[in-house]
């Protein structure tokens, strides 16, 4: 779930797994500090490099889940420019039903493209 691109989350997921990945980092880097060795140091800047991909991969997940390519991830990048997405990703619904990047999430599927029935 963490490391494949592929598919779609929603924003409970989302969140969920940001704030998992988050706390989970914490614990690990306050490990590594705590023990105030210099290897463990650089060690941890590897440590660093996993945790960034999984936040590009939710991201792009959820980018996927608001029907949008992967590729507008690279918009954490740009100073500034990140504002007005950072917020549509976070706050937006994604698409109700199928999409070109898979099944929804939360198991809405659209009839004539009007009526919204849930799948169980």
């Amino acid at each position: 779930m963490l490391f494949s691109a592929e598919g779609r989350i929603n924003r409970a997921q989302f969140w969920g797994y940001g704030w998992g990945s988050l706390f989970a980092y914490m614990l690990i880097m306050w490990g590594l500090i705590s023990a105030w060795n210099e290897i463990l140091i650089n060690i941890s800047f590897a440590v660093y490099i996993p945790f960034l991909w999984t936040y590009f991969v939710l991201y792009i997940k959820r980018l996927h889940d608001l029907d949008k390519s992967g590729w507008m991830s690279l918009l954490l990048l740009v100073p500034i420019a990140f504002f007005y997405p950072m917020i549509v990703w976070h706050f937006f619904k994604g698409t109700t039903g199928k999409n070109q990047f898979g099944e929804d999430p939360l198991g809405w599927t659209t009839i004539n493209n009007t009526e919204k029935v849930v799948e169980l």
